[in-house]
């Protein structure tokens, strides 16, 4: 971090504030003030007073906050000019990066650390399509990564391991709780200890195929519950909510339906026995992170990201296809299995250092 200290001003520019965008926010701007920085950041035009106040709040007293409409290319390079950045960093920059190949050239203050999330088109059921459009991406960001006063950087799991078509940032992993509130949570809820208890977390999109996970879990004998916490999407149906409620009456389901605070999510992390990841779509999970760095069984599914990262972190879990007998089979015989020990320490220095 000595680069930071040579600096005067770092621009961080999330407009699209949501869930782990903000995290990447705090964790940036955190890093840039311990190092003696000014810090700006800038958020879309309409506050999210719940995410902010989760995310934000150890560093909102202590940074320039701009709200601004969605800013063009142009407008981020003139507000960089406008508060003289040495260093401006966009957490989710692949559209930006994307546009960024055509014009060919960045006009703005200072260097520009952009973080792609995800370095391979998103799945679309059709290989063709998806090959060639990871073939136009990788050519795209090959051309910002060879651009004049340009970084360009791509977000990987904790713990991942490999070789990459461009430099990395690692994502970072922070745990933010005790054994005293995992079991002030655990008693909260009812999580009693005679279940094994799997746990869905974060924001509960499709995409995260809750449905799947139910309809497998009712194949599995052992007893268990199941923690569902963090904010239930609009996308999830009136049927799957039924099924749910009837699962909390019958005492073998937590609902948590609302965003968690950080300590409330690292705490529900610590509190399960297995995590549940049957992602639809590709790329890094900060949640496996931590399950890795607090010794929680992770269960994987679906994504081949997951797949690949779940076995870089050795004994952690296992990973099956989006099939309701294979999930079933993983979340059946982690029921028989210890506790793994926690495989990956709570760090942020790689994903802040490749940024800043």
């Amino acid at each position: 971090m000595t680069s930071v200290r040579q600096r005067n001003t770092v621009l961080i520019v999330e407009q699209n504030p949501t869930g782990h965008r903000l995290f990447y926010v705090r964790v940036l701007a955190e890093a840039a003030l311990a190092a003696g920085a000014r810090v700006v950041v800038l958020l879309g035009p309409d506050p999210a007073p719940d995410a902010e106040q989760v995310h934000l709040a150890s560093v909102v007293d202590r940074v320039e906050l701009l709200r601004r409409p969605l800013m063009s290319h142009d407008d981020v390079a003139r507000l960089s000019r406008q508060v003289e950045a040495s260093r401006v960093v966009i957490p989710d920059a692949d559209r930006f990066a994307l546009r960024l190949a055509v014009r060919r050239r960045w006009v703005g203050s200072g260097r520009l650390s952009l973080l792609i999330m995800r370095e391979s088109a998103q799945p679309t059921g059709s290989p063709l399509a998806d090959g060639l459009k990871t073939r136009l991406r990788t050519t795209a960001f090959r051309r910002v990564a060879r651009l004049r006063n340009v970084d360009l950087r791509v977000l990987k799991s904790a713990g991942w391991a490999g070789t990459a078509r461009f430099p990395v940032a690692v994502d970072p992993v922070v745990i933010a709780s005790s054994d005293r509130s995992v079991e002030q949570f655990r008693a909260e809820h009812g999580m009693d200890r005679e279940r094994y208890w799997f746990a869905v977390l974060g924001a509960i999109s499709a995409r995260k195929n809750l449905g799947l996970i139910v309809d497998a879990l009712r194949i599995v004998p052992s007893p268990w519950g199941l923690l569902v916490a963090g904010q239930i999407d609009g996308d999830i149906s009136e049927e799957l909510r039924v099924r749910l409620r009837s699962m909390v009456s019958a005492g073998s389901a937590v609902v948590v339906d609302r965003l968690l605070t950080d300590d409330e999510l690292d705490t529900a992390v610590r509190a399960a026995d297995c995590l549940v990841l049957a992602h639809s779509n590709e790329g890094p999970s900060g949640l496996l992170g931590k399950a890795a760095a607090s010794g929680t069984r992770v269960v994987a599914a679906g994504a081949e990201s997951l797949r690949r990262d779940v076995s870089a972190l050795g004994g952690l879990g296992e990973w099956a296809q989006l099939d309701e007998g294979a999930l079933a089979a993983l979340l059946h015989r982690s029921t028989r299995q210890p506790r793994p020990r926690a495989v990956l320490p709570a760090t942020t220095s790689a994903f802040t250092d490749a940024l800043l």
